[in-house]
């Protein structure tokens, strides 16, 4: 009997000691890991060659991916966890979510803001599509190799697009009007456009059919108002001959109106571009175009006139 209990020990022992060194490979071994820690990651404000380009978010979340650097076999693939900002340093919702890294090397990309719908970095799409207001188009920061011994990052957001933002203003329109909403044209945009943001290379950049993007949701102008429609667009280096915004005036008999703006030749990443429109009963015209190459939030405001700020957003 004593000797049957002994070997019962030493089994159990032995048994405790492999479930052990498995669990650490996978990320379970408490004392073999540590949490990634996640401190005040910063968003592009405008393009790299500025000074002082980046500019930390103090709330919000972000979505991490964490995958096998060359050299380790130890991590499973993370995909698309959101890290949301907490004090002292950003946290996942649940335990469960949290990234942990042992003694290799791991792989770490990340996005802002976080999308539900994100499944790949190695195709992420940031085409053209109109933002919710308040809402800053994407941003990413590249892999960065972390492990147990240094657990620390502070991501660097580079913005993956260009800031297009549209301001109807209603003139000289006596009653109220409605714009079936509207398109940009020019042989040179894209509309589809995926990055991966591990590398930040595109994956994908396909042009506008017909050089065409629309818009189609309605616009409408009540009196001494302005509505603002802001949009992520993929970067077009060449617009030859200038953009041209294209609406249709519900009333007065369905009238088509456009406005060709000159003064964009190209859309450029990290590059925000805020026009001006005047909507009257006869034509629409081109008040003001601006050109930032740092993105002031002060300077960008909502549909309600609310100053936009990314340490808001979620």
């Amino acid at each position: 009997m004593k000797t049957n209990l002994i070997y019962y020990i030493l089994s159990a022992a032995l048994y405790a000691s492999c479930s052990q060194g498995d669990a650490a490979a996978g990320l379970a071994g408490e004392a073999d890991r540590a949490p990634l820690i996640v401190t005040s990651p910063s968003l592009q404000a405008g393009i790299e060659t500025r000074a002082g380009t980046y500019r930390a978010l103090t709330a919000g979340a972000i979505g991490l991916f964490l995958d096998n650097a060359v050299t380790s076999v130890a991590y499973k693939a993370k995909t698309n966890v959101k890290y949301t900002c907490a004090t002292p340093q950003w946290q996942p919702a649940t335990e469960a979510d949290h990234l942990y890294l042992v003694a290799a090397d791991a792989d770490i990309c990340a996005y802002y803001p976080y999308d539900a719908a994100v499944t790949d970095k190695t195709a992420v799409d940031v085409s053209a599509k109109l933002l919710p207001s308040g809402t800053p188009p994407p941003a990413y920061a590249t892999n960065v190799t972390k492990s147990r011994t240094d657990n620390t990052v502070s991501f660097q957001m580079n913005q993956a697009c260009a800031w297009l933002e549209i301001k109807f203003t209603r003139g000289n329109i006596k009653d109220g009007c409605t714009l079936s909403g509207f398109s940009l044209v020019n042989a040179g945009l894209y509309d589809t456009y995926r990055i991966n943001i591990a590398t930040g290379a595109e994956v994908e950049k396909t042009p506008a059919i017909d050089g065409e993007i629309i818009f189609a949701d309605d616009i409408a102008l009540a009196a001494n108002t302005t509505v603002t429609r802001s949009i992520a667009m993929p970067p077009a280096p060449v617009l030859t001959g200038g953009l041209k915004v294209a609406t249709t005036l519900k009333e007065y008999d369905g009238k088509q109106m456009s406005v060709t703006l000159a003064g964009i030749t190209a859309l450029e990443r990290a590059t925000k571009y805020t026009v001006n429109l005047t909507v009257n009963a006869t034509d629409i015209e081109l008040t003001s175009v601006q050109v930032q190459t740092e993105w002031d939030n002060l300077a960008v405001k909502d549909d309600g006139d609310v100053p936009f700020n990314p340490d808001v957003v979620e």
